[in-house]
């Protein structure tokens, strides 16, 4: 019995609570929802936005849908969060805001999401109730140590503030009790630098990897982090062994960087994977090989996801792989269970609504949603959030006992999202419109399309060559300006876009001809900006030609 296996059945035990409170709690969705909105409201009172919107905790559903209009973050949070930065109290909520979390707005600039202690609790039941109902169905998975990811995060200027402003560790999303308890049982990530180059920072987490002979479970966000980190075990190898049997990362680590992982002098187990990887004749079971432990893997499954996930299950045939549910930055939506279809909503942390893309006026509840339905989520949590639309379209794929299960299907105010970089398409019209107003020049016509590949990239295609080195490093520093594109391409996962020059005379109708030449229905064609076709972008290939721009 080691000291892992007991760790993780006392996490498991402290986590129970919150999986009998859920389990008990979706069997009445609506009242369930109902008890959840009046502790939301409660927090609310005596602040300044309930003031505006006259909210009390005695609201019905009705009365408060009624108050408080569908909201967003330009218009009802960028001015109330610029108080809270400034040290006021009582703006959204009458709980002290400990930290401020940016995420990406649609606009391309980011948002910063006030948290508070209530909100960071809500996000920990969803874990405690997640994490139990895996201890139970994938028990070999917390037999041995886990590797969970804590994104390294690069440090980005947000201004002054009176509240931190920055992301937090993965932990945080754990209660007290479970951090103290998964000490024992979570392997020590490595410990990066800001700024740390792609390599360093993909191969010292495959080099601590690799020395946990009993790893059984691997939870990260986008596959594409294991992708690489597989891809880096099998081109670094003899590095990688090299640095484990000496217990000295500096084989991996060249750049001498500040960056470390702690690391035991292992030859044994280097003899035994140098021996292991010599007998391997094809990338199939990889990773089942270096862990033969290895009994679940975690991660996003959903959307832009959805390849780079396929891609993973046909690697590894033999290990459980399980699609996240959607934790957004603003509040947790939902979270897989179980054997059921998809992932389940998070109905004691976030109050949850949803406007169907048939009929945006038409507002449901969890317990009014229709099977093959799509909608739109809004959110009111405790950060201080309110009927907040979040931009994520779910789809309901199956609705079991009354609880409804949802698929994340993507965004709905333009945002391409492939392995977790969110970048707004009104980015590259920004940039494009801003420099075409510059030369004085009629607006060309431009498209982008993003590249399921290892790493992931964009091609973006603009029409006439003047000044387009200036798009492409003008675009590339509005992308850097995303802190989630930023940790995307600081861990190997997304590279700088490529741009690709079409013929000055290529106009909007050139390219609808181009589709219709392809067979798609002149009826169908919208005025996307954001082409996903091989087919289409094959054409757009021999119609254009690659252009050098300064991309550091």
């Amino acid at each position: 019995m080691n000291a892992a296996w007991i760790a993780n059945c006392l996490w498991k035990q402290s986590a129970k609570g919150d999986w009998r409170s859920f389990t008990s709690a979706k069997a009445d969705l609506q009242s369930t929802q109902k008890i959840l909105l009046k502790k939301i409201l409660k927090a609310a009172t005596s602040t300044s936005f309930a003031d505006r919107f006259r909210l009390s905790s005695q609201m019905s559903v009705e009365e408060f849908q009624g108050a408080v209009p569908v909201t967003n973050y330009a218009e009802h949070y960028e001015k109330n969060v610029a108080l809270i930065r400034q040290g006021s109290q009582n703006v959204l909520t009458n709980q002290p805001v400990s930290r401020l979390v940016p995420t990406t707005g649609s606009t391309g600039n980011f948002k910063l999401i006030p948290y508070t202690t209530a909100l960071k609790k809500s996000f920990q039941r969803v874990v405690n109730t997640w994490v139990y109902d895996l201890a139970c169905n994938f028990p070999e998975a917390f037999r041995g140590r886990s590797y969970w990811s804590v994104t390294p995060v690069v440090e980005q200027q947000y201004g002054d503030s009176e509240i931190p402003i920055g992301f937090e560790s993965d932990e945080e999303y754990l209660s007290p009790i479970g951090r103290l308890l998964a000490k024992r049982a979570i392997v020590d990530a490595p410990r990066f630098v800001s700024g740390e180059v792609a390599d360093t920072v993909i191969l010292l987490t495959a080099l601590k990897l690799i020395s946990e002979p009993r790893l059984s479970l691997i939870s990260v966000w986008s596959p594409t982090l294991l992708l690489n980190i597989l891809n880096a075990i099998r081109t670094h190898r003899d590095d990688l062994l090299s640095a484990l049997h000496s217990g000295s990362d500096r084989v991996v680590n060249r750049l001498e960087s500040a960056s470390s992982v702690q690391l035991k002098r292992n030859p044994k187990r280097a003899r035994l994977l140098e021996k292991l990887l010599d007998s391997l004749d094809s990338q199939e079971s990889f990773a089942q090989s270096i862990w033969p432990h290895l009994s679940l893997i975690s991660c996003w499954g959903d959307a832009g996801s959805k390849s780079y996930f396929d891609r993973l299950k046909a690697l590894e045939p033999e290990i459980p792989i399980q699609a996240k549910g959607l934790l957004a930055t603003e509040g947790a939506v939902s979270f897989p269970l179980g054997g059921m279809s998809g992932h389940v909503p998070a109905i004691e942390s976030t109050f949850l609504e949803f406007l169907p893309t048939s009929n945006g006026r038409d507002v449901k509840l969890l317990d009014q949603l229709g099977e093959g339905e799509v909608y739109e989520v809004l959110i009111t949590t405790f950060g201080g959030l309110y009927r907040y639309a979040t931009g994520d379209q779910i789809k309901v794929v199956e609705i079991r006992d009354g609880l409804p299960c949802f698929e994340f299907v993507g965004r709905t105010n333009e945002i391409i999202d492939l392995v977790g970089e969110k970048v707004p398409v009104q980015v590259f019209r920004d940039v494009i419109s801003e420099l075409s107003e510059q030369a004085d020049a009629t607006e060309r016509f431009w498209i982008v399309s993003p590249t399921v590949d290892s790493p992931a990239h964009y091609r973006i295609y603009i029409s006439g060559s003047q000044g387009t080195a200036e798009v492409g490093e003008s675009i590339l520093k509005r992308m850097r300006d995303n802190p989630h594109f930023v940790n995307a391409e600081a861990l190997g996962q997304i590279v700088p876009p490529e741009i690709r020059v079409l013929p000055d005379s290529f106009t909007m109708q050139s390219f609808q001809s181009l589709k219709t030449d392809l067979g798609f229905q002149l009826g169908a064609l919208k005025e996307s900006r954001v082409e996903y076709s091989t087919r289409v972008v094959s054409r757009l290939d021999q119609l254009s030609h690659p252009l050098e721009y300064h991309s550091r």
